[in-house]
């Protein structure tokens, strides 16, 4: 099963305005079309494990928060 797939990167297009310097346009503005699930993007949440349809963002309302990753490297104490 394939969890990831590259993002889709597609010209954002509105009226006369095309979002591509490369066609015209004054700036790049993409739209962007990916799956996050599987690729380290996204933070989990319950809303993967629940039929309602639930964001981060409900849990925490005062939105993005400052992070600190650690890694910790057991150590094995006495015997089991």
């Amino acid at each position: 099963m394939l969890l990831y797939r590259k993002p889709v990167f597609k010209p954002y297009r509105a009226g006369d305005f095309v979002g591509n310097v490369a066609q015209g346009g004054a700036c790049n503005v993409d739209i962007i079309n990916f799956t996050p699930h599987g690729n380290g993007t996204h933070t989990e949440c319950i809303g993967h494990i629940t039929a309602e349809q639930q964001s981060i963002t409900d849990a925490l309302p005062q939105g993005l928060m400052i992070a600190r990753l650690m890694t910790i490297n057991p150590e094995r104490v006495g015997e089991i």
